[in-house]
């Protein structure tokens, strides 16, 4: 009987934490672009640019839009601050630019695996 409370238990505190998080932080998430940026191009070892982050909740299902999504070669230098558009020559020419990426998160899902899951829903 103690195994089924202490999962009743973590799920009812993953839920806790999702919905608040959830709330925080996808209003805000346009304020985390440069983060996110980093942290892509760290996990694709490439510099990726990222024009425009925004967050949206519906209910309770969150959405993210990312707009200008700019992937460069891995060996690409751009020496620009984040955030400003570097000056394209032959050396650093983009190797993938996507117009925009809308995804929602699933939040039954995410709460039945304990991990967040999510859905493209739309590539511009």
């Amino acid at each position: 009987m103690a195994m089924k409370h202490k999962g009743l238990k973590q799920g009812l505190n993953t839920l806790n934490l999702m919905l608040v998080a959830t709330f925080i932080i996808i209003p805000y998430i346009g304020k985390y672009r440069l983060d996110v940026e980093r942290y892509i191009s760290q996990q694709l070892n490439s510099q990726v640019q990222i024009r425009k982050l925004s967050g949206d909740m519906r209910v309770l299902t969150p959405s993210v839009h990312i707009e200008g999504i700019t992937l460069y070669p891995q060996s690409t230098q751009l020496g620009v601050s984040p955030g400003k558009t570097p000056q394209l020559n032959k050396k650093n020419r983009p190797m993938l630019t996507i117009a925009a990426v809308d995804f929602v998160l699933d939040p039954g899902l995410s709460l039945l695996n304990l991990t967040p899951v999510s859905f493209l829903k739309k590539i511009h």
